[in-house]
């Protein structure tokens, strides 16, 4: 093949798996969809005994290969509805592997298999994850959509939410790029905005902002956005200026010591900074 045969290839290739990832996402969102209606007793799907079936039955089953690998001397570090993550030397590796293969054939279940050069997490739904491509596996609270092509149908889950402190932390974890680099270096004000649904509608100051409220946070802000219907504050709103309209540039009076101190918070919460002890009185 010609250099440009292989390039057409390439783009030919690219475009596929695009479709097969959009393929996947609806399907996953199908499958997703169809096991929520087992428990609806207003849906034609409704069968609480498969719901049962999906649910208990997988816990016991998790249950029963955690145990194997605790006895076993294998340290499970975290477990959720369908998976375990476990913290073992390569010589534990071949223990590791026949006491799954025996309960794949027990429990008639498959698993697949995923290795980390680090895990950290605030809990066992939200966590950082780094592969060992250097690829970033970002759950819960930190994930990112708005920044992973693959992860692209979660947008329609979320609004967005300061995403730059999430890729501020992704690129120390794995870079070591300082966080008030990433923060202070970024041009897109879409990465520093925070969108909240609001129930009746929100004003600031008198002015009306709409049921769905975009803001930045700025310097020198006091106080917030709030509910029409009560006056109350719309959380996480404190130090907020609206921003209706997405802007192609940096707003001058952005407050990035907000960012940086959020995201350094992020990194104490999932473990990569340490708190320093506190000495107690009467220890």
């Amino acid at each position: 093949m010609t250099r440009d045969e292989i390039l057409k290839r390439l783009i030919e290739i690219d475009i596929e798996i695009d479709s097969n990832q959009t393929q996947t996402d609806s399907i996953k969102v199908t499958v997703n969809g169809t096991f929520g209606k087992l428990g609806s007793r207003w849906s034609i799907m409704y069968a609480p005994d498969l719901l049962i079936q999906v649910t208990l039955t997988g816990q016991l089953a998790l249950a029963m290969i955690i145990e194997r690998m605790e006895a076993a001397g294998l340290q499970v570090v975290s477990a959720n509805t369908d998976g375990i993550v476990l913290y073992i030397h390569e010589s534990q590796y071949e223990k590791l592997n026949a006491i799954k293969n025996q309960w794949c054939k027990e429990a008639s279940l498959k698993m697949e298999e995923t290795r980390y050069k680090a895990l950290y997490s605030r809990d066992v739904n939200n966590y950082c994850a780094v592969k060992m491509d250097d690829k970033v596996k970002l759950k819960g609270a930190y994930s990112n959509p708005w920044n992973d092509k693959e992860m692209g149908i979660f947008r329609f889950h979320k609004n967005p939410a300061t995403t730059i402190c999430i890729e501020a932390v992704e690129k120390m974890l794995v870079s070591n790029i300082p966080i008030e680099q990433t923060i202070r270096e970024c041009e897109q004000i879409e990465k520093f905005i925070f969108v909240r649904d609001v129930a009746g509608g929100a004003h600031m100051n008198g002015v009306y902002l709409g049921k769905t409220c975009r803001w930045y946070y700025g310097q020198d802000v006091r106080g917030g956005i709030n509910y029409v219907t009560n006056g109350n504050n719309v959380s996480e709103s404190e130090g907020a200026v609206p921003l209706m309209d997405i802007v192609n540039y940096i707003p001058a009076d952005i407050n990035y010591n907000f960012y940086i101190e959020k995201t350094n918070a992020m990194l104490y919460d999932i473990g990569f900074y340490r708190k320093a002890k506190e000495l107690e009185l009467f220890d």
